[in-house]
């Protein structure tokens, strides 16, 4: 993720910022104190019951972040 957003190595350093600002791969950002924060949700499941779901943040001051659960998230109750 640092390589995309500033390494230059992935997209260029004017770019990448661009593209996030743009959407472009992300599920929802919002703006905080800090400055902007970008989010993109995942998961994998095998068919046999087992589940990962995980969120990469894109965070304000160079900072990114993964979650990966193992188990699955209720989003209903």
């Amino acid at each position: 993720m640092a390589a995309f957003r500033r390494g230059g190595v992935i997209a260029g350093t004017a770019q990448a910022p661009s593209m996030l600002d743009d959407g472009f791969g992300i599920d929802w950002s919002e703006p905080t104190p800090l400055g902007r924060y970008y989010a993109k949700n995942g998961f994998w499941y095998d068919g046999a019951g087992q589940m990962e779901q995980g969120v990469a943040f894109f965070l304000p001051q160079d900072m990114e972040l993964v979650v990966l659960v193992n188990s699955p998230v209720r989003l209903d109750g």
